[in-house]
Formats: C-alpha cells, sequence, structure tokens
C-alpha cells in the first residue's frame, strides 16, 4: 500500500496530477461523497469482528480508528482555497 501512495506523491510533485480532474474530466461534488461511502464497510468489519485472538490486532485497531477520526474531523472542517 505505502508503494502505490509513494506513486502516487511522486506523481504530484512531478506535475503529472491536474488538481479538481480525473481522466482529464472535472471531479463532480458527487465524487468524495461516493468515495466516503464506498470506504466505510471495511471499518463496520472491523468493528464487527472485535476482539480479535491476537494480542496486537484490537490495540492497533482502536489506534487506526482514532487516527480516522481524527482525518475525519479535520476534513470536515476543511475549507477550501477558492
Amino acid at each position: 500500500m505505502l508503494t502505490y501512495l509513494l506513486g502516487d506523491v511522486s506523481r504530484i510533485f512531478a506535475g503529472h496530477m491536474e488538481p479538481g480532474k480525473m481522466a482529464g474530466r472535472p471531479v463532480s461534488r458527487a465524487h468524495p461523497v461516493a468515495e466516503h461511502h464506498r470506504q466505510w464497510p471495511p471499518v463496520i468489519f472491523d468493528l464487527v469482528g472485535l476482539p480479535y485472538k491476537g494480542a496486537c490486532d484490537d490495540p492497533l485497531i482502536g489506534v487506526s480508528l482514532v487516527f480516522s477520526g481524527i482525518i475525519i474531523w479535520c476534513a470536515w472542517g476543511w475549507q477550501s482555497f477558492r
């Protein structure tokens, strides 16, 4: 996963990505909402599967949920530069 992230970051810094466009077309306002809903099932599956047998799994899932909450809180108050 980090390899894909590194590739995305490299494309951004190389200037191969135009902000606000995907595949050369403008991104609609519905796109982020659709992505938001697409990312909820794994979170729900993690919560339904708790507690796990491994000693490290539960704390790591808890930490990831806290980080997810922080990201959601920051994104909720995000102001565009427009």
